[in-house]
């Protein structure tokens, strides 16, 4: 069971993220990368929450994207839970604390997010979608580790629910 400080924390990065991807984002691209605050921080977050409350963190952030003006409300959201669920089930299952497995899984989540959404709602322009999607993906990755150091040190440290005696 997950400390309740510990899904607290979660959402106040969650939302905060998306606050300030949607107030300063648009400032934070550097030629082609863009990051995704909002989604970085659900990347990172799902690995502290586990499955299920990342499927809903995800949720609540597909929602506000989508609020903030997407014709494809439902690809949004969809894609969103999608990736807290996976981040998630990968955390209660196979990994725990580590800056490494952040850094990779907030790339692949990107890519699989992206793929999610154009599965959903296809794009005419594959070529510049993919682009976008492989820049945006470079932009989250590099952004994912300051975000997981700062995540980790407010969040309470999980090993007391792990066994180290076998």
């Amino acid at each position: 069971m997950k400390s309740r400080s510990t899904r607290i924390w979660a959402w106040i990065a969650v939302v905060g993220g998306f606050i300030f991807d949607m107030a300063y984002g648009h400032t934070l691209s550097v030629g082609p990368l863009r990051a995704d605050l909002g989604f970085v921080c659900l990347m990172v977050a799902g690995l502290f929450v586990g499955a299920s409350t990342g499927a809903v963190l995800g949720l609540a952030l597909g929602i506000l994207q989508a609020s903030y003006g997407s014709v494809y409300a439902g690809s949004v959201m969809v894609s969103r839970a999608a990736a807290g669920w996976g981040v998630g089930v990968l955390e209660e299952h196979l990994f725990r604390d580590s800056a490494h497995v952040a850094v990779a899984l907030t790339f692949a989540g990107t890519l699989f997010c992206e793929l999610t959404f154009f599965a959903c709602a296809p794009q005419s322009a594959i070529g510049e979608f993919a682009t976008g999607s492989f820049w945006t993906a470079c932009g989250n990755g590099l952004l994912a580790l300051p975000v997981y150091l700062a995540l980790r040190r407010v969040m309470a440290r999980r090993t007391d629910d792990v066994d180290y005696s076998r």
